[in-house]
């Protein structure tokens, strides 16, 4: 095994392909829940030129070498690429990591319910204003409940969030034009981020 720098700075170019053999593997640390680069230690990195490519000449040693490694961080993701950046495959400590994807889908189902239960007391009380009746059949009144509630409950869910957007960019604003701290501080940030991109493009041209 050796180690060889993965990206080329710190926008994530890949650099590790280039310093590769046809019949090498590399392998690249991920975090379980965001899928970004991450150190051995567990910890993110500050520059992506700072991440390392750990090389093995044959499938075997890399299984090897990331197998004891998901196991004392189970936060780490071994992913396995070949030459051509093809995911060979992916070693995760599926016992650490099973909870929370059990709890990211009982989130999501209680995030529909959530909008089932939105949609389906605004048709309730649409039914109502309008004194509009509905099927007797039980079957029927359900069926269009689920159809009918679920998108509905999202989208009522979706223009909350866009009122609470427009608020929070309304009192942003407001902010910006009344507290010159605050417009000098957006000011130097928005420089600071022009600058990176000049920058990012410059490199990318020299390439």
């Amino acid at each position: 095994m050796r180690e060889v720098q993965a990206y080329k700075d710190k926008w994530g170019r890949p650099l590790w392909p280039e310093l590769i053999e046809p019949d090498e593997f590399a392998l690249l640390l991920q975090h379980f829940q965001t899928g970004t680069d991450i150190l051995s230690d567990g910890s993110h990195p500050s520059d992506r030129s700072t991440v390392k490519c750990y090389v093995f000449p044959s499938l075997d040693e890399a299984n090897a070498f990331a197998q004891p490694l998901v196991k004392a961080k189970p936060v780490l993701i071994c992913v396995i690429f070949d030459k051509t950046q093809k995911r060979i495959k992916s070693i995760a400590n599926v016992s650490a990591i099973l909870p929370f994807a059990i709890g990211s889908w009982l989130l999501l189902l209680g995030f529909i319910t959530f909008a089932f239960i939105i949609g389906a007391a605004f048709l309730i009380l649409v039914g109502k204003f309008f004194s509009l009746s509905l099927p007797y059949n039980k079957f029927t009144v359900w069926a269009i409940m689920i159809v009918c509630s679920i998108p509905i409950g999202f989208f009522l869910i979706f223009q909350y969030y866009m009122f609470k957007a427009k608020q929070i960019v309304k009192t942003t604003h407001e902010r910006f034009n009344d507290d010159p701290e605050f417009r000098a501080k957006m000011e130097k940030r928005a420089a600071e981020l022009e600058s990176e991109i000049e920058e990012a493009s410059k490199e990318a041209k020299t390439e």
